[in-house]
C-alpha cells in the first residue's frame, strides 16, 4: 500500500470516526489507511489457511501414488514446492513494513509534540 502514489496523500486522512461512519464521504479510504493493519493481518491468515489445506491434500494425493515414498519425505517434498511459491512470507514482509513505518512515524510525531512542548 504505501508503495502507491497516492498513498501520501490518503494517509493524511484524519482517522475514521466510527460512532458516525456517514458523517465522512471518505470513511472507507480513512478506516483503510488506519485500520491496514487488521485487513493485511486478514490476508496473512486466510493465505496460510489456503497454503496449509494445499499442502495437506497434495500429501494425501502423493500418498496414493504405486510406489511413493515415505510419509516424511512427501512432506518434505511437498513442503518445499509450496514453500516456493508461498505469498505469505511476502504477506508477512508487508506487515512488518506496515509496522514499522507506524512505529516511525509515531515516534517522529512523539517527538515533534515533546520538542514544542520545550519551546513555548
Amino acid at each position: 500500500m504505501s508503495d502507491s502514489e497516492v498513498y501520501p496523500l490518503l494517509s493524511t486522512l484524519p482517522s475514521p470516526d466510527p460512532t458516525n461512519p456517514t458523517g465522512s464521504a471518505t470513511f472507507d479510504a480513512q478506516d483503510a489507511i488506519h485500520n491496514g493493519f487488521r485487513v493485511l493481518q486478514e490476508v496473512l491468515s486466510l493465505t496460510e489457511s489456503q497454503e496449509e489445506g494445499a499442502l495437506k491434500r497434495e500429501v494425501e494425493r502423493r500418498r496414493t501414488r504405486l510406489g511413493a515414498a515415505g510419509l516424511e519425505q512427501i512432506k518434505k517434498e511437498v513442503y518445499l514446492e509450496i514453500s516456493a511459491k508461498s505469498q505469505v512470507s511476502l504477506h508477512c514482509d508487508n506487515y512488518l513494513i506496515m509496522k514499522s513505518n507506524f512505529f516511525l512515524a509515531s515516534c517522529t510525531v512523539r517527538c515533534f509534540l515533546e520538542s514544542s512542548q520545550h519551546v513555548g
